[in-house]
């Protein structure tokens, strides 16, 4: 006769993915299964400061994606094991804020090196949007003043400055145009050369660290007194 228990609790549930509004998940199957095959897992997720936990669905498989989450909420995550006698007791986990490390490997047709040394914990956190494109407000010969639009999501934490850069045209190289935190969504470029092209683009910095990408570039502005000319035709 076959004794049959519920098994032990899944392993290492880990966030595999994750964007705005939706984590990826994984896990490992149970160190002992209960004497009776895994059926399925049952996936629940909680928001974070709320007592009650809510179905995801449940999966043969050992991983899923969890989709239409709120930009910027934190989540808690928990899985189950389910046999022919009964469910395990959940593995839990949060759902974003988690470390990893790293070493590397050297290999020749010999074989496998020793590791490197073990990196510095590495914190994988949500991107934020890049800003707005930039666009000038006023024009001098000398001076160039650029506003933009926040990024729409943060990646769950507050903007904390903007770097802007510059680069001459036509093929001039990006380099910074800040030396002191932007913290507003406007910029004056001073020191230009009168009558010269710039193209500008900002990058924003939340408060975890984390960096967007660049905007889109503005496009030529020429450092004027004269205003625009005007294409029409009478």
């Amino acid at each position: 006769m076959k004794v049959s228990e519920v098994p032990q609790c899944p392993k290492k549930l880990l966030v595999t993915d994750q964007t705005k509004t939706s984590i990826s998940l994984g896990w490992e199957k149970p160190e002992y299964d209960g004497g009776s095959r895994v059926l399925q897992y049952l996936l629940e997720v909680q928001l974070k400061g709320q007592e009650k936990w809510n179905a995801v669905n449940t999966f043969k498989i050992m991983e899923a994606t969890v989709s239409n989450l709120n930009p910027g909420e934190e989540y808690l995550f928990r899985v189950t094991a389910i046999n022919d006698k009964g469910k395990s007791d959940p593995r839990v986990m949060s759902g974003p804020g988690v470390e990893y490390e790293y070493r590397v490997y050297a290999e020749n047709i010999v074989g496998i090196g020793r590791c490197s040394k073990v990196s510095e914990g590495c914190v994988a956190r949500d991107p934020c949007d890049p800003p707005g494109q930039p666009e000038p407000i006023h024009v001098t010969k000398d001076t160039i003043v650029i506003q933009w639009t926040k990024p729409e999501y943060d990646g769950g934490s507050n903007i904390t400055g903007y770097t802007v850069e510059k680069r001459d045209l036509p093929e001039g190289r990006w380099v910074r145009a800040n030396f002191t935190n932007v913290i507003e969504t406007q910029f004056t470029v001073t020191s230009l050369t009168e009558n010269a092209q710039y193209d500008f683009r900002v990058i924003a910095k939340n408060a975890v660290g984390t960096v967007s990408k660049p905007s889109y570039n503005s496009g030529p502005i020429t450092a004027s007194d004269k205003p625009p000319s005007s294409s029409k035709t009478l």
